[in-house]
């Protein structure tokens, strides 16, 4: 016997299946702008092109949003390769550096903001844009607190 969470309508109402469109479109965009992709909060306007229009994707009529709703393919689809390598070199470094510091003063907030920052790059998870959404606000303010218990640690 099916459950309403096992019916179509279930995911078609929500939307799951819409993502994978957007994932989709992301990921042509990477493969056709490959080294400095198509510029911060362009996917918006790049989506629109006829050429990223798959008939065998489910919702590809919906493929267009603000942003692919997955960080890396975001980072990678705005970015390229380059602005995603600089983007993932520096938070990492400065979370491994963070992590370091909190070693020494067993601060909590200091260790939620780095686990919340780390949590924030797991692949395939959906996420909001990591420059414009709200959610990308929670993580720049967290990524501030582990940068400023960076710096209060060399004073």
């Amino acid at each position: 016997m099916d459950t309403f969470l096992s019916t179509p309508t279930y995911y078609e109402k929500f939307g799951h299946l819409r993502q994978f469109a957007h994932y989709e479109v992301a990921w042509q965009i990477i493969k056709d702008y490959p080294i400095f992709g198509v510029g911060n909060l362009k996917f918006r306007y790049i989506c629109h092109n006829k050429k990223y229009f798959n008939a065998k994707i489910l919702y590809t009529h919906e493929r267009c949003s603000t942003h692919p709703h997955q960080i890396h393919l975001e980072i990678l689809s705005e970015q390229g390769i380059i602005g995603y390598l600089i983007i993932i070199f520096t938070v990492f470094s400065i979370l491994f550096n963070s992590f370091k510091t909190y070693r020494k003063t067993g601060d909590l907030i200091h260790l939620s903001s780095i686990l919340f920052v780390l949590t924030f790059f797991i692949p395939l998870l959906p996420s909001g844009s990591f420059f414009s959404t709200f959610n990308g606000t929670i993580f720049w303010i967290n990524f501030s607190f582990v940068h400023a218990f960076l710096s209060k640690s060399k004073e």
